[in-house]
């Protein structure tokens, strides 16, 4: 009897295993297990070693790894590079190189196995050096003739160098560099800091703590010397062929540089006027070569590389078929101004040539073409601003005469504005201020030229 409950009962497990077996087979044949790649790279953060070390060459790390998986097949569908979590943890390993694993961590529960690719990874721990260095600012470039650079100043004044302490002491310098050519006004700007050995060369392998440096350059105009925009003088425009017209003047450059007494210049107006150009029965571009009407008392500043024509200018007079253009002159429309400023600009009124359909230019009228100068944030001082133009749909800019406008401003005296006051009885007083305008010095009036 008992020997009949102990078969029988080893026939239950015999079937019951059988029967899990079964099941299994028929799951892996429904959902087989497989291993493979996944297609996108894992991102690797890194754990730092302890404060006073750092990691010789750590950018040969990786910041991603490939990933090996084997999983059920219904797991590849449904993976996202979010499910994993790749990290190497350097926060035990002291001086030395060291074989470090790559460990990846997996958010969902259907994986068989991992392997990160690759497994491991070489890495060597050395102490940690600093260094403090002054900043120093390296000026790139030749500034313009007639303006001078002062000493820079930098915030902060110093930078910390960290790094693997044979390289951080090839460190010599910590240099800013910015370049001044052809910059007329104060520079201020942030610069990234470079860290340079005793031969200037850049030394790779450290770390600058700030990575930038606030440096102020200040950029000023010499005594004696001053900038003014060039107009070019074209006479014979009336006298152009039937069907011609002229579409753009250009002056090369497009200001100069005077030198004189501070009297002379003190007088000139915001501009210099070449010789007279005349383009009288011109059918195509006159390009010439021209001297300029200079001040008595003042000359034209050139460098020592420039020859005999930098004492002239370069004036370009466009003449184009007729499909449509016309002159028309100007008042300048001021922006941007405050109660606590004044300005003058010179000229006072340009000319700009339009271009469009002819019905558009016939039904032009006077105060359909607006120049604006837009002086806002501009500081105390003298100024060469370009224009804005704004014209009726239809119609083109093709130049402006002068295309550089001179803008002098100069803050209001507070004096000027006399306070009054008016006793009303013993203990009560009322303050009146009379407060008298800056003077208007423009309106904006335009006015066309003969068509």
């Amino acid at each position: 009897m008992f020997k009949q409950i102990i078969s029988e009962i080893r026939t239950i497990i015999l079937a019951i295993f059988i029967a899990f077996i079964v099941w299994m087979a028929a799951v892996i044949q429904e959902n087989p297990i497989t291993t493979g790649m996944y297609s996108s790279k894992i991102p690797v953060q890194i754990t730092p070693p302890v404060e006073k070390l750092i990691i010789l060459e750590e950018k040969k790390l990786p910041s991603s790894v490939h990933v090996e998986l084997r999983a059920p097949q219904s797991t590849w569908q449904n993976l996202s590079i979010n499910q994993f979590e790749g990290f190497i943890d350097l926060s035990e390993y002291q001086v030395g190189l060291h074989n470090v694993p790559v460990n990846i961590n997996i958010l969902h529960e259907k994986f068989v196995e991992v392997r990160s690719v690759p497994s491991q990874v070489n890495v060597e721990l050395v102490p940690l050096q600093t260094k403090v260095l002054s900043v120093t600012v390296e000026l790139k470039g030749d500034i313009p003739i007639g303006f001078v650079s002062r000493s820079p100043t930098t915030d902060p004044i110093s930078a910390t160098v960290k790094g693997p302490t044979k390289i951080v002491d090839l460190v010599e310098h910590v240099v800013a560099e910015i370049y001044i050519a052809n910059q007329k006004e104060t520079i201020e700007k942030n610069i990234s800091l470079i860290p340079l050995n005793v031969n200037r060369e850049k030394v790779k392998g450290v770390m600058i703590e700030p990575t930038e440096s606030f440096v102020h350059v200040p950029i000023e105009q010499r005594f004696g010397y001053k900038e003014f925009a060039v107009k070019a003088i074209i006479t014979g425009t009336n006298q152009l062929p039937n069907g011609y017209w002229i579409s753009g003047i250009t002056v090369e450059p497009a200001t100069i540089m005077l030198i004189g007494g501070p009297n002379v210049l003190k007088n000139v107006t915001g501009f210099i006027e070449t010789v007279e150009i005349d383009v009288s029965n011109a059918t195509e571009d006159v390009v010439k070569r021209t001297h300029l009407n200079l001040p008595p008392g003042s000359s034209l500043v050139q460098s020592e590389t420039e020859d005999e024509h930098s004492q002239s200018v370069l004036v370009t007079v466009n003449i184009t078929a007729l499909s449509g253009g016309m002159t028309v002159k100007s008042d300048i429309t001021v922006q941007g101004m405050s109660d606590d400023i004044t300005w003058s600009v010179a000229p006072e009124q340009v000319e700009v040539i339009l271009s469009g359909s002819l019905p558009s230019l016939q039904n032009l009228a006077e105060d359909d073409v607006t120049v604006l100068l837009n002086i806002f944030d501009l500081p105390v001082g003298t100024h060469h601003v370009a224009p804005e133009i704004i014209t009726p749909p239809g119609l083109e800019v093709a130049s402006i005469i002068p295309d550089m406008i001179e803008v002098t401003i100069t803050e209001v005296d507070a004096n000027a504005y006399p306070t009054i006051m008016i006793p009303l009885d013993i203990t009560d007083t009322i303050i009146i201020t009379d407060v008298i305008q800056p003077p208007t010095l423009n309106t904006s009036t335009n006015v066309i030229s003969d068509r």
